[in-house]
């Protein structure tokens, strides 16, 4: 999803616009808590956890209105399932660690 974004930003700018700036994102929120329990079903591992009270500055919520960037450059999160961006993120870094290792390493 981010990845088209700022493919149609830089076709705006191409195509002679002005610069702009963007939120991205699906309009809704996702707590802390929901991560953590989409990372623990995606590795079927149960994750530490230490709840303690809001730090002073902490923001209660924030959530990206992406209304400008649907009406100006036509684009809508479509990959916006927590779970989906979880096994993703994960199966990525899975393949980059693999191509790290000391094995993978040729004189």
């Amino acid at each position: 999803d981010l990845a088209e974004a700022h493919l149609l930003s830089l076709e705006r700018l191409r195509a002679g616009a002005p610069s702009d700036a963007f939120n991205l994102g699906t309009g809704r929120g996702t707590s802390v808590a929901e991560i953590v329990e989409a990372v623990e079903r995606a590795t079927g591992r149960r994750l530490p956890r230490k709840i303690g009270p809001r730090r002073a500055g902490d923001a209660t919520r924030l959530i990206a209105a992406p209304g400008k960037a649907r009406d100006v450059l036509g684009w809508t999160a479509t990959r916006s399932d927590v779970d989906n961006i979880i096994t993703s993120a994960l199966a990525w870094h899975q393949k980059d660690w693999a191509a790290q290792s000391p094995e993978t390493v040729q004189d």
